[in-house]
Parts: C-alpha cells; sequence; structure tokens
C-alpha cells in the first residue's frame, strides 16, 4: 500500500501516558515515540501525568530532555482543571496538531485537554477489555472517546468489544503491539550469551540445569492475570513431573497473597515468585515453556516476548491472545480458568523437546514477520496522516 505523501512541514504530534512505571502501555508509548522521532518525519512531544517511573530514560534523549508533567493531586479537583489548563496551553503554543493518548487516565485529561485547544486530530488508545472497568470508568471513557478522532485498539478482539458497546465501527482501527528488531535480537537464544542463564541460576534459587522450567511474567497488580489458575495447574503438573520449576516474575501488591495460596498448595519447593525480572532475556533463555493464565487481556507484549525468545506459549484464550498464538503452531491455548487443560498443555510440551523446538521457531518467525516495529510504524503513520487530511478538508 501507497502511503500518503508527508506535508512538507513535519507534523507535530504529542503522545501523553499516565507514568514511565514498567509497563506494557507505556512500553509501546515510549517505542512508538522513539521510532516517529527518529523518522525524521514528525516533530515529536512527550508527556506524563506522573512524570516519574523507570522507563523514563527509555525515551529518545532529545524527547527525555523535554518531557512534561501534568500531576494533578486527585483526578478529580480544581488542581487537575488548572493542569488540564497547563496542558491546553502547552499544545495550542506549540502549534501540536495531533493528540494521542494511551491509557484510560491520559484518555480522559488528554482528549480534554486536546479538544480545549483546538487540536485537529486527537488518537485515543484502548488497549484492554471493557469488562476490566467499571460502570463509571466506563461512562467516563465513553465521554472521553466522543472527542476522539479515532480510537486505536490494540486486537480485533478489543474492536470488537467496542463495537459492541455501541461504538461506531468506523471509528475504530486495531493497530497491533510491536516488538522492535533490537528487542528481538536481545531475546533471540542463539545471541543470549552463555553466562546469562547461569545468572538466572544464582538469582533463582533451586533452578538448576537438570531441572524443566516454566515461566510466567506478569505483574501482580491486577487479579486479571489469574495467577491462582496457574498455581492449580502447577499442582497438577508436578504430582506426575516432580522436576518442573514454576517461576512467576512480577510485582505487585498481590504477590504475597499468590505467595500464600503457593503455601496452601504445598507448591514452595516448586514456585518461585521473585518479584521484578530484571534480565527477561537471561530468564526466557532459560525457560522450556511460558505461560499467560490471564482471564483479559488486549495483546500481551510478555507474549511477544516469549515468541521472540523462541519459546512455546501456553495461554488463555481471551482478549486478542490468538491474534498472536496460533494453536497448535506456536503454542496452545486453553480457556480462562481452566487449569486441567492447562496442565495437560503444559506437560504436552515439557515433555516433548522436539515439539517443543518446532513451535518456538514458529513462534520466532511469526513475530518477526507479523509484530515488526515498522509494521506498526507504518500503520500508525498512515493514520495520523489520513486524519490530518480529513480534518483540513473538514475545517475549509
Amino acid at each position: 500500500m501507497t502511503l500518503p505523501q508527508l506535508p512538507r512541514k513535519k507534523g507535530r504530534v504529542l503522545h501523553l501516558v499516565n507514568s514511565f512505571s514498567d509497563g506494557g502501555t507505556e512500553r509501546q508509548a515510549i517505542q512508538l515515540a522513539n521510532a516517529l522521532h527518529e523518522s525524521g518525519d514528525w516533530s515529536v512531544h512527550f508527556a506524563s501525568l506522573d512524570g516519574t517511573g523507570p522507563l523514563r530514560d527509555a525515551l529518545a534523549p532529545a524527547l527525555r530532555a523535554a518531557v512534561m508533567s501534568y500531576p494533578p493531586t486527585r483526578f478529580a479537583s480544581w488542581d487537575t482543571l488548572r493542569q488540564l489548563h497547563r496542558f491546553a496551553s502547552y499544545v495550542a503554543r506549540n502549534g501540536v496538531e495531533i493528540v494521542h493518548t494511551h491509557g484510560f487516565y491520559p484518555n480522559v485529561f488528554g482528549l480534554a485537554g486536546a479538544a480545549l485547544a483546538g487540536v485537529p486530530v486527537r488518537i485515543a488508545d484502548k488497549r484492554e477489555s471493557v469488562a476490566l472497568r467499571t460502570q463509571g470508568r466506563a461512562w467516563l471513557e465513553r465521554a472521553a472517546f466522543s472527542l476522539a478522532s479515532r480510537i486505536v485498539t490494540n486486537s480485533e478482539a478489543v474492536r470488537r468489544e467496542l463495537i459492541a458497546s455501541g461504538m461506531a465501527a468506523q471509528r475504530i482501527c486495531t493497530i497491533h503491539n510491536a516488538i522492535t528488531e533490537e528487542r528481538v535480537r536481545g531475546l533471540t537464544p542463539s545471541v543470549v550469551s552463555a553466562s546469562q542463564p547461569a545468572s538466572v541460576r544464582d538469582t533463582y534459587d533451586r533452578l538448576t540445569t537438570e531441572q524443566r522450567c516454566v515461566v510466567m511474567i506478569a505483574n501482580f497488580y491486577h487479579h486479571a492475570k489469574d495467577h491462582a489458575t496457574l498455581l492449580r495447574a502447577a499442582q497438577r503438573v508436578v504430582a506426575v513431573a516432580p522436576d518442573v520449576q514454576f517461576v512467576l516474575a512480577g510485582e505487585g501488591p498481590l504477590r504475597e497473597g499468590v505467595r500464600a495460596l503457593v503455601r496452601e498448595l504445598t507448591l514452595e519447593a516448586h514456585v518461585q515468585c521473585p518479584g521484578r525480572c530484571v534480565d527477561v532475556a537471561a530468564l526466557l533463555a532459560r525457560a522450556d515453556v511460558c505461560v499467560l493464565s490471564s482471564r483479559s487481556e488486549g495483546l500481551p507484549n510478555v507474549i511477544l516476548e516469549y515468541m521472540a525468545a523462541a519459546r512455546p506459549v501456553v495461554a488463555t484464550d481471551v482478549g486478542g491472545v490468538r491474534e498472536a498464538v496460533l494453536d497448535g503452531v506456536t503454542g496452545h491455548l486453553v480457556a480462562a480458568g481452566d487449569d486441567v487443560t492447562m496442565a495437560s498443555a503444559l506437560l504436552r510440551l515439557l515433555n516433548a523437546p522436539a515439539l517443543r523446538r518446532t513451535m518456538g521457531d514458529a513462534a520466532h518467525r511469526r513475530v518477526i514477520s507479523d509484530f515488526g516495529l515498522s509494521r506498526q510504524l507504518r500503520a500508525v503513520t498512515t493514520l495520523y496522516l489520513t486524519e490530518l487530511s480529513r480534518a483540513a478538508t473538514t475545517s475549509r
């Protein structure tokens, strides 16, 4: 497909995130903003509500140096109105033509501020299931979306949910999450140095070369990750394969509750919950099978990382997971909450090294061909130019 011609003058686009916490939404927004900046075709601004977090350093230096923050003390307060006025003044003063918001609070705050400033193109992101919102938040989000030119979903599954909730199909487009070539290289087994698996053995107790290993990397902030189903599956697996170790990496306030369930199921010798994974490549290099047990998802970034690491995936068939994982080809899909089938799928792969290699290689090829950053960048560029053209036509 031939892209529309870029305007002679660079388009001015601002991306807004909630914070720089280490989350999938933030990673995708930063990755996209960096790519747009590096393309040289856009003048990129970056802003956040809360300006703190470890991912701030992931921004390109030129963007990082000019980050704006708009931290309201409480979302429903006079201070929020003051911050909204600051935001609208900034985008108007800098002639921003596109505001692209990422996540619930940025959608509500940023779309209102962009409308107040008269920004011609306003793009919202929706990256998770509609079911995760309370009625009040769902209403507020729909009100915010009414101010958007277009709404981008990261999976067809989320797009269908929005349409089913009453939103016009023509206002919604799907642009899948992406992974950079550099990240794929860093996760590729042949590139991961021989010392990295050893570093994992030093970090995670009881993880030896003789043991088979199942890894899940997921936060402990949301019950939707459903660690409990994985633990019930783990209990079934170790009953017949006592050498298998499970590593549940991630951080968040629910971790202690999961640890308590580990003790309740007498899985202490088989399950570790070590906290945030600081070396994803090394841990995935040690994994035999990777798993995600969520009850609800959009399109999980971690599944793309599993695939980039050439690991077969066992995942629940929720949201857009099947848009990445091909059942029976790159892994196995199971129903949410079904620990019996999950255990069976894990054992099938754990007991078949050749099948693991075949599925892992297929997963690696698929992530390169279908989820590369260049594909996402082309889709976003087309969207921006289409909406700029439409806005210019409407204003005549």
